[in-house]
């Protein structure tokens, strides 16, 4: 018997705060007809045909794969989307600011003998997460492990999360000290309280353009690193390059089908410059002048893009 299906097309366009992607997506239907497949935009071929099991385990060499940065791009888009901006009460500062996101950088003081920098995610980085979870009411977070000059491993946390920057230090300083870290330190610096975190406010899209800019692209190796026997390089290889809370895993960029307003707005961007394009086989890309980093989306897109994420701020 021969198999009966029939292939049809559905045009889309996803809303992305720094790209507007519009693709087809086939179809297939009928009674023996395969899987539908849905076309994977910007990651590459090589990655739509594997499963996620097998991309999964790639990110474990410490490098970005395509589908992982894809991923962690995703993420980062859908914190800065869900999180409102706050007017929130500095008690170190006694002023009150608007606060919106941060990034805290995450530094080992020391090196335990026994330490590899895998290890130290195991034992420091999620015990940190953990404790901010349990104690501080952190929920929604990336993170991404870079490799330092001394081979040493660091983290840079991306939040919504507004604490003090003392107790963040704390907290981490406590942490390396139940793994014998801080008091490695002590015998070298005299003091217990080494400067081990630091942190810094995102004002907006274009300063998290530029985060996602240099931690995706930069190389989870360095010259240092690479001039190791294979034996040594054991203990300062990465692992898992970045992770984020759940429900950020969760959250798909906004889509629509195209109606006229959402076209002719496309067509008078790229008109008047506003937007550039780039079209593909089977997608088409627009996105801002490089000195723009965001879309400037008119009131009437940017209230269906709110109504999109606002369902997954609960």
């Amino acid at each position: 018997m021969l198999n009966s299906f029939r292939e049809h097309t559905l045009d889309y366009i996803q809303l992305r705060p720094s790209m507007i992607v519009v693709y087809t997506d086939f179809q297939r239907s009928g009674s023996k007809a395969p899987g539908a497949h849905y076309l994977d935009i910007i990651s590459g071929s090589e990655d739509s045909q594997r499963t996620p099991r097998e991309i999964n385990t790639a990110t474990y060499t410490g490098e970005f794969t395509k589908f992982s940065r894809k991923n962690f791009r995703r993420a980062v888009d859908s914190l800065f989307e869900i999180t409102p901006w706050r007017r929130l009460y500095n008690p170190i500062t006694e002023t009150w600011q608007h606060f919106h996101l941060s990034i805290t950088t995450l530094t080992l003081s020391a090196r335990p003998a026994n330490f590899n920098n895998k290890s130290a995610t195991a034992k420091l980085l999620n015990n940190f997460l953990v404790v901010m979870r349990n104690n501080k009411g952190l929920k929604n977070y990336i993170w991404k492990a870079e490799l330092q000059d001394n081979l040493n491993i660091h983290y840079h946390l991306l939040s919504d999360l507004f604490c003090p920057h003392h107790e963040i230090r704390n907290i981490w300083n406590k942490i390396q000290s139940n793994h014998g870290i801080i008091k490695l330190f002590h015998e070298k610096h005299k003091h217990l309280n080494p400067n081990s975190t630091d942190i810094h406010t995102v004002h907006s899209y274009n300063e998290l353009g530029e985060y996602l800019k240099k931690y995706t692209t930069k190389k989870a190796t360095n010259d240092k690193f690479n001039n190791l026997s294979p034996d040594d390089q054991q203990q300062y290889k990465i692992g898992k390059v970045w992770d984020c809370s759940a429900n950020l895993n969760k959250i798909p960029y906004p889509t629509e089908l195209p109606d006229n307003y959402l076209t002719d707005w496309l067509t008078k961007e790229v008109k008047t410059g506003a937007l550039e394009v780039k079209s593909e086989p089977y997608f088409t890309i627009y996105y801002p002048p490089r000195s723009q980093g965001a879309i400037a989306y008119p009131a009437t897109l940017v209230k269906r893009i709110k109504s999109h994420y606002a369902q997954f701020r609960a």
